[in-house]
């Protein structure tokens, strides 16, 4: 009887944390910022880290007990060393969407996250010294174009314009506030749907 205990605790152990994988994804482009002349100034680099631990049982048999993802981000520029934003690891989830605020140093992200209170969209304001502002967005799906959101940037991605429950506002991203806006033409660079 004493194996089978001994057995039951080190199967428990190993099911709720015990063992443990990590993958790490190759890095990726976010986002850049060009000059007139089509020249990289600057990019936002990222990697996906994926830890999972402990085993437990579901509905297609074993899977993780736990699951972290987190981005490590860099700011790359021609001839410089890249420059770490570690403050953006704990604000990023599945990050799309990453743009030049025009004539600022800013950079704006939109990030969409999936959990127990459905879809989660937000913005990620940034520059290399800090985050200006985060913010999650109060958007309405637009069921006549196949389920998603709209949000359109404008004026060298300093303006978002966002459909809401209430109708379409405006978004200044740099100071962060809101009026209402309308349904803008579409222009496919600047688009986001």
């Amino acid at each position: 009887m004493k194996h089978v205990t001994n057995a039951g605790l080190i199967a428990v152990a190993l099911l709720t944390g015990g063992c443990g994988t990590s993958r790490v994804e190759p890095r990726k482009v976010l986002g850049v910022k060009k000059d007139a002349q089509g020249k990289v100034l600057q990019e936002i680099v990222g990697r996906l880290h994926v830890e999972k631990w402990g085993v437990l049982p579901g509905p297609h048999g074993l899977g993780p007990a736990d699951t972290k993802l987190w981005y490590e981000c860099w700011l790359s520029e021609p001839g410089k060393p890249n420059r770490p934003l570690p403050f953006l690891t704990s604000v990023l989830f599945n990050p799309n969407h990453c743009r030049p605020v025009a004539d600022t140093s800013y950079w704006v992200i939109r990030t969409q996250k999936n959990d127990a209170h459905g879809e989660t969209i937000g913005l990620v304001v940034f520059d290399e010294s800090g985050i200006l502002r985060q913010q999650i967005l109060d958007y309405a799906h637009d069921w006549s174009k196949g389920g998603g959101f709209q949000i359109y940037s404008r004026d060298g991605n300093r303006k978002l314009i966002v459909r809401t429950p209430r109708g379409f506002i405006e978004y200044d991203v740099i100071s962060g506030s809101e009026k209402p806006g309308k349904e803008p033409p579409r222009i496919a660079e600047d688009d986001e749907p």
